[in-house]
């Protein structure tokens, strides 16, 4: 049987500040041994913090993956994290790590499938799935099975008076819901640039309907609104807006200009 003495055990594992499996090599034995006179001799094991100072972080992809190559392979070069880690030699979990330390939103899936080809079953597999369903269920939604049925709401009395619009395809953007694509790469374009923004802080309420810019920037006591395209009753609502509060500062963003600014 080993003997080890307590003072080594304080040496190697408090001054060199050795791990116990360190130990265990060095001496050539069970990691359990080690254990054993930890107990044996009282002494304390350290916990996560304190066991890694002094230690090395790993480094290895610092230098390699910054804030600047990532922003230049996949938002400007649209290279998806897989062919990223391709290159530099390490798995896609790394860069999806980096790429949250550094705040970088993540493309959703409809703009991550932008120019790869649908297989041609897809659409065709579609298309039987649906008329199997409808055999099945011949009323279904129609006339008086449908729960809407004969139900005309407006304005106030209308469910969706006062709450977000359902439409659009939205993502998380540090821990804020929005609502689509163009909207989170404005959110990361003011961050980068260092301007303060708030996401659809106040709602205006109308007689029939309400209406909530996108952006406030307090800075400049500016509200913007970001649009791909109009709608009919968002451009009633925006028009109904500027009549009723002429003195709210509020300007419109489309795709020419979001590309201007070098957000798309």
């Amino acid at each position: 049987m080993i003997n080890i003495s307590k003072s080594f055990l304080i040496e190697q594992y408090y001054k060199k500040n050795k791990t116990m499996k360190e130990i265990a090599v060095i001496l050539k034995c069970a990691h359990e041994t080690i254990i054993r006179y930890f107990k044996r001799y009282n002494l304390k094991a350290k916990n996560k913090s304190e066991a890694c100072k002094g230690r090395r972080k790993n480094t290895k992809y610092n230098q390699i993956i910054t804030k600047n190559y990532l922003i230049k392979e996949y938002i400007v070069k649209k290279t998806n994290a897989c062919q990223i880690a391709k290159e530099i030699g390490c798995t896609h979990k790394n860069i999806l790590y980096y790429m949250k330390k550094f705040n970088i939103p993540r493309r959703n899936p409809s703009e991550a499938k932008i120019g790869i080809p649908k297989p041609k079953s897809f659409s065709k597999k579609i298309s039987k799935i649906k008329k199997k369903f409808h055999k099945l269920h011949p009323n279904f939604c129609k006339g008086k099975n449908n729960s809407m049925f004969g139900v005309h709401r407006y304005g106030k009395d209308s469910p969706a008076y006062g709450k977000p619009a359902s439409h659009g395809k939205g993502a998380y953007y540090n821990n804020v819901y929005m609502r689509s694509s163009y909207e989170i790469k404005f959110a990361f374009f003011l961050d980068c640039s260092g301007i303060k923004w708030e996401y659809e802080s106040k709602r205006f309420y109308f007689e029939d309907c309400t209406y909530c810019p996108d952006f406030y920037l307090p800075e400049w006591n500016l509200y913007i609104e970001i649009k791909g395209y109009w709608r009919d009753n968002t451009k009633k609502r925006f028009d109904l807006f500027k009549k009723i509060y002429p003195k709210e500062r509020i300007k419109v963003l489309m795709k020419p200009e979001l590309e201007k600014l070098g957000v798309l």
